[in-house]
């Protein structure tokens, strides 16, 4: 009785393993464009160095990704992968709710910079995974108002800690 051994598939692992070199590549292009930033601006008259107030584009790139990392870190890849619209809107619940305001379903799709159908979609989302309530309003049926989760809020806080150590 021979058996043949099926052979594993290794395209999971020449996948990952290209990936891993893309990544490599896109690492070194970076290191690159920077020596290449740090060498024009070490090229610059002493005077002229010291006179730039604002912060270079790659500076600013590199710490916007810590900033997404950090949010990731935290918040988990589930909030990650429902992307800015998701996060705005918990910034603005977490603003309003600092201020001891209450917010409105209506009031936060006013102030998104994106369709109110967007907004009640991410609304619904964020709900529906935990990381805001529905509150009805006791006054009146017709009105509901949301709120962070106590878990939210707390991650939304350190978040929001860390996005300032890495600013200032």
């Amino acid at each position: 009785m021979s058996q043949t051994a099926a052979k594993p598939s290794f395209s999971i692992l020449e996948d990952l393993r290209a990936s891993q070199i893309n990544k490599q590549k896109e690492v070194e292009a970076l290191r690159q464009f920077a020596d290449g930033v740090r060498h024009l601006v070490s090229s610059l008259p002493a005077e002229t160095r010291h006179s730039i107030s604002r912060p270079l584009p790659c500076t600013i790139a590199n710490k916007l990704d810590e900033i997404f990392q950090s949010r990731q870190s935290i918040m988990g890849e589930d909030l990650a992968s429902l992307g800015d619209h998701a996060w705005s809107i918990l910034v603005s619940l977490y603003t309003s709710e600092s201020k001891g305001r209450k917010v409105t379903v209506s009031n936060i799709t006013l102030g998104m910079l994106f369709p109110k159908t967007t907004a009640l979609r991410y609304i619904g989302v964020l709900v529906k995974r935990g990381y805001i309530n529905r509150v009805p309003s006791h006054h009146d049926k017709r009105v509901t108002y949301l709120r962070l989760t106590e878990d939210t809020h707390a991650q939304v806080t350190q978040i929001l800690e860390k996005i300032s150590r890495i600013l200032y």
